[in-house]
């Protein structure tokens, strides 16, 4: 539970932190160390592998729940739609641009709001048989979580978006 917490918090506050310009030289050393113990490239690929077949699922439940129109050839062309997307999710999750962003966001979040002392104590506990599960776990609690928030965002969050986009078309 814990590390779904971490998870979700440190990728939401990375995604928002500005880079610290009062980091100091070590405390970016141990940053990047804390992302070096923590296998921050490994555990990416494990929840992007965990993470894509749910995202494209719920891709494809949307498309479909938005029906076919009168063509004939209308499940062929949703069909067609969704391979395209899921083509374009896979590549935007692979892209080394992304992935360089996200553990810059995550040293610039470390950096910006823990001390050098703290980061050192975080990048210690991951060093203990602890910690070490808790990463091994990782991207299990991201997939049990994932499901969850999704129907979630479909039930609550779409139908306001739709209502939305919606006025918009008026």
């Amino acid at each position: 539970m814990q590390l779904k917490r971490f998870l979700a918090g440190a990728m939401l506050c990375a995604s928002f932190t500005a880079p610290s310009l009062a980091a100091s030289p070590a405390q970016h050393q141990a940053a990047l160390q804390l992302l070096a113990t923590i296998n921050v490239d490994q555990n990416l690929d494990a929840v992007q592998s965990k993470l894509l077949p749910i995202m494209t699922q719920q891709l494809k439940s949307q498309l479909d729940s938005q029906g076919c129109g009168a063509t004939p050839d209308c499940k062929q062309k949703l069909q067609s739609a969704f391979d395209k997307m899921q083509i374009l999710i896979t590549q935007y999750f692979a892209s080394p641009q992304l992935r360089q962003l996200l553990k810059r966001s995550m040293a610039d979040f470390y950096e910006a709001n823990f001390t050098l002392d703290e980061i050192r104590q975080i990048d210690a506990f991951y060093r203990t048989p602890a910690g070490k599960k808790q990463l091994q776990m990782g991207p299990q609690a991201a997939a049990q979580l994932m499901p969850a928030l999704m129907q979630d965002m479909q039930t609550h969050l779409n139908p306001k978006l739709k209502a939305l986009t919606d006025e918009l078309k008026q």
